[in-house]
């Protein structure tokens, strides 16, 4: 009984000592890396466009340009006042991991999403609850 009780004990390490080895020799081979971000694997280049809420006005229509060289060019017009158009050229910078940009004033970000910016607070989180909808570029 016992030299069975040992014999099935051995086979079982054999069988568990090969499946490590075989693991280890998969990942040293093939290690698997997972750098998906909205930077490399979106095609985020172009030009978005929605209403933002404006605190003194019915909405800030907004257009967002985002080009590949890194360059950007925003138009915000108050609804209600077409005439007034704010244009702002400049560049913007991707911020770690790649999902977040930064326009050249310091203080504007946007989470890169497919075919959407979304408007960053201005702790750089997204905005939630009723008027979450309401801070979303859509991609024309």
């Amino acid at each position: 009984m016992t030299r069975k009780l040992i014999r099935v004990l051995l086979v079982a390490l054999a069988l568990m000592s090969t499946n490590c080895t075989y693991r280890a020799s998969i990942s040293a081979d093939y290690p698997v890396i997972d750098e998906h971000n909205s930077r490399n694997a979106l095609d985020w280049a172009g030009t978005y466009a929605g209403v933002l809420p404006c605190a003194d006005c019915a909405g800030l229509k907004t257009t967002l340009t985002i080009r590949e060289d890194s360059s950007y060019l925003l138009e915000t017009r108050h609804l209600g006042q077409e005439d007034h158009i704010f244009v702002e050229q400049g560049t913007f910078t991707w911020l770690e991991g790649g999902n977040i940009i930064q326009l050249n004033d310091g203080t504007t970000h946007y989470q890169v999403g497919e075919n959407r910016l979304f408007l960053l607070d201005r702790r750089g989180r997204r905005i939630t609850g009723d008027l979450a909808a309401h801070y979303i570029l859509h991609k024309e």
